[in-house]
């Protein structure tokens, strides 16, 4: 029986998330997809996929790459939208999941298998396609290029998607006009010949009993700037494959990324409007637009203020915790040296906004003169600022105006002209005279004509300050508004006393050392050994001197992400790694806004991603990550949870599915007492150990005690445990599901040597070296235990 009330939630809290379109599709219509690429392949009993999608701004897809692809400008806000996608479906997922079903989180983007992979003859194959979700999803059909065509963007959107067991109801199967009438537009503006070379007729398959034919155009030649980021002025060759694209790249070099010019040229025939004096590509049609061509449009002409949307504006940004806005008239920007009509020909207002960080928050290796945020707070600013960006676009595209996201202008320009910058830093960043040089700033050109505002928040702390218990109250609800599923806090002296007694059994100079690729994105990899002398176990007081507390958050990642990773018939552990990225980068968000919480009660704070210092990282393809380790003295002095023999904490509600980050401050707040039970692993058969394909873990059990209580852990050759999961060397590790030919196994015994991990690192392979996909059997062997016994 199909849930018609959950699904109708299900598809509202999308919608509140800021999708734009949410379609589900049945998973009986995959019948006939290979099992690799099936939601049963990935969940047994799937009965659904769930489907949303976020419309690229017009403006982004019209007004970019009229002069070369590769100079695509607001066109890069793509990589915000499919930010925002996983952020959303993580959150649907994590809902499907508390309703009690299984659900697994697929990633938007990127996770690939290059090469063809078992049943899947493809090459670039992802997990699960998004586009052939959609399809099934009935919110449109596939064109010739391949995109997605929905009735409401053409292939203006970027989907994401997940499977789950719950019983949704299906949408039916797009049946309206066709959207795509083979004008060719895709075909004669491709700077590869992706359509016309190396192809062998078209796709054709079957999706719920309705047919679907595309182009079997050559992903390889269409990758080529696309993905790999080689210069389109170069001579093509007639062939291009892996070799000539591993050549070209060691030749050549990088140019750049490049903006889909079969996506910018294409638009069903009810939306396309021609206006040359705007975009070289058609503009989209939408409800309330201006449809008049620039030629017929007065220079001077400007409509009546839209006070409404002017708040709307000034709300979206306070959601986006915005400290500055301002928003002026072009005629203002242009006399202050900006003319935004070079940018948005139809724009009547520059929006301005900044997001300010404390001194506290300053990456200290950078000075006062040319202050950068800590990595993880400038990461969430940044992550923030663009979201604004992207959905300020959103708002405005649906009451009938043009919109423009900022990300690739200089804040040099906008900033002064809008009024919020005075001056610049040596370096050329805005000034601003109420917060100084420590601000990222964003903005958005549109056509809607909004009132001149200026508007300042600035950090006013609270006097007098809040109770100690009402602090940690108002602190652990703001968490939970973020969605946090474990909030506690540790006594600063308990997490050092853990840190000191941990010192004393490792050898803390193999914290000291890595390797780096100084090569290229793609290619070979080019190894350098590196030293950070400095590193070491740390304390909360290094961190913030005065450190009064340290407040953990835990947030949980869907189990199946974890316990169906790399199981027949998908093998799958690009749903994993999504869960460890997505994980961290929500902990990021939370621990950001937290810190800036307290700075406006009065106190100072500090995010960190792992307060001692004795995790690691682990290889992904959105970048290194955090691992499980990060953060476990302070969360197992918060109460939180365990360590385990593995070396990372295992909580009661969620056993080993979730990441932390703490934030440190010198606010003092009531604490929690760690656990004194005795640990899950008292008897375990230790499969952590067993299944490690490395030997990381030892027999001999290590134990560090503080306050009263006891941790127990393995012993853990830290740079074996790297080897696999930081460098990705080990195909049993992860790599050989994404279909990596990497399998470099260490030494079995003695100390692993820099210039030896060096030497192993330079065999990984070389087309897909950075989009590594990480399984860390370890969690995966006790969190089978945990669950199943």
């Amino acid at each position: 029986m199909h849930d018609a009330l959950l699904t109708d939630e299900l598809k509202a809290m999308a919608l509140a998330l800021g999708a734009d379109l949410v379609g589900i599709a049945s998973a009986a219509r995959y019948a006939e997809a290979p099992p690799e690429m099936s939601p049963h392949g990935h969940l047994p009993g799937a009965t659904s996929v769930f489907v949303v999608a976020i419309h690229h701004p017009d403006a982004a897809i019209e007004r970019s790459g009229n002069e070369h692809p590769q100079k695509y400008g607001a066109y890069g806000i793509q990589g915000t939208m499919n930010t925002k996608l996983e952020c959303i479906s993580f959150q649907i997922a994590r809902r499907i999941e508390q309703m009690g079903y299984d659900v697994i989180a697929i990633p938007a983007t990127n996770v690939w298998r290059f090469r063809p992979y078992k049943g899947v003859k493809e090459s670039f194959a992802p997990d699960l396609s998004n586009i052939h979700a959609a399809a099934a999803a009935g919110m449109g059909e596939i064109g010739y290029s391949g995109l997605l065509l929905t009735p409401e963007f053409g292939p203006r959107q970027r989907f994401c998607c997940l499977v789950t067991d719950a019983p949704l109801v299906p949408d039916p199967l797009y049946d309206g006009p066709p959207l795509c009438d083979n004008c060719g537009e895709c075909v004669r503006h491709c700077p590869t010949d992706a359509f016309t070379k190396e192809t062998s007729g078209k796709h054709v398959i079957n999706i719920g009993g309705k047919t679907f034919s595309y182009c079997n155009k050559s992903k390889w030649r269409c990758s080529w700037a696309e993905h790999f980021g080689l210069d389109l002025d170069l001579d093509i060759p007639d062939v291009v494959d892996e070799q000539v694209i591993l050549e070209c790249l060691a030749q050549e070099g990088r140019r750049g990324g490049e903006m889909g010019s079969c996506l910018r040229y294409c638009l069903p025939p009810h939306l396309r409007l021609d206006d040359p004096d705007y975009s070289t590509a058609y503009r989209r049609r939408r409800p309330h637009m201006d449809e008049r061509p620039m030629a017929e449009r007065a220079p001077s002409e400007v409509t009546s203020i839209d006070h409404r949307a002017t708040l709307g504006v000034i709300a979206g940004l306070l959601d986006r915790e915005a400290d500055a806005i301002a928003i002026v008239d072009r005629q203002t920007a242009a006399e202050r040296g900006f003319d935004i009509t070079r940018e948005l020909p139809d724009s009547q207002t520059l929006i301005a906004f900044a997001h300010q960080y404390p001194k506290t928050m300053q990456d200290p290796a950078s000075s006062a003169e040319s202050p950068a945020p800590q990595a993880p707070v400038g990461a969430t600013l940044r992550e923030w600022s663009n979201f604004a960006e992207l959905e300020l676009c959103q708002y405005l595209e649906a009451l009938g105006h043009s919109a423009m996201p900022g990300l690739h202008l200089p804040a040099s320009v906008y900033a002064p002209a809008s009024g919020l910058a005075i001056g610049k830093t040596p370096s050329g960043a805005p000034i601003m005279e109420e917060f100084g040089a420590r601000v990222l700033f964003g903005c958005v050109l549109t056509s809607a004509p909004l009132q001149p505002v200026k508007r300042l928040y600035p950090f006013i702390p609270v006097d007098p300050p809040p109770a100690e218990d009402d602090l940690r109250d108002l602190i652990s609800t703001h968490a939970s508004s973020w969605g946090a599923d474990l909030f506690g806090v540790a006594d600063p002296t308990i997490v050092a006393e853990l840190a000191h007694n941990y010192r004393a059994l490792i050898d803390e100079d193999d914290m000291k050392w890595s390797v780096v690729d100084r090569g290229n994105y793609h290619g070979a990899v080019i190894p350098e050994v590196v030293t950070d002398a400095g590193r070491h176990v740390r304390t909360a007081e290094e961190l913030l001197p005065g450190a009064r507390s340290v407040i953990v958050i835990g947030y949980h990642y869907p189990f199946s992400n974890l316990l169906r990773a790399a199981e027949p018939p998908a093998d799958a552990v690009g749903p994993y790694s999504y869960a460890v990225y997505q994980a961290n980068r929500w902990l990021r968000h939370v621990g950001v806004s937290i810190a800036r919480q307290l700075q406006r009660t009065g106190y100072r704070a500090v995010v960190t991603q792992d307060l001692s210092d004795t995790g690691s990282v682990v290889a992904n393809p959105r970048g290194p990550q955090p691992d499980a380790l990060c953060n476990r003295f302070a969360a197992v002095a918060a109460g939180l949870g365990q360590i385990g023999l593995h070396g990372a904490l295992i909580t009661p509600e969620y056993g080993l599915t979730q990441r932390f980050i703490a934030v440190v401050t010198d606010a003092a707040l009531p604490t929690d007492a760690p656990i004194l039970s005795d640990g899950p692993c008292l008897g375990c058969s230790r499969p952590c150990i067993t299944s490690c394909p490395v030997a990381a873990l030892g027999e001999q059990v290590l134990q560090i005690t503080s306050d009263g209580f006891v941790t127990r852990f393995a012993d853990w050759d830290r740079l074996r445990c790297d080897w696999a999961k930081r460098y990705g060397l080990v195909g049993a590790e992860g790599p050989q599901w994404g279909g990596q030919e990497t399998n470099v196994l260490p030494p079995e015994s003695g100390k692993i040597q820099p210039e030896m991990l060096a030497e192993a690192y330079a065999q990984k392979d070389p087309i897909q070296k950075h989009f590594t996909m990480v399984l860390e059997p370890c969690l995966q062997a006790c969190q089978r235990k945990l669950t199943f016994g």
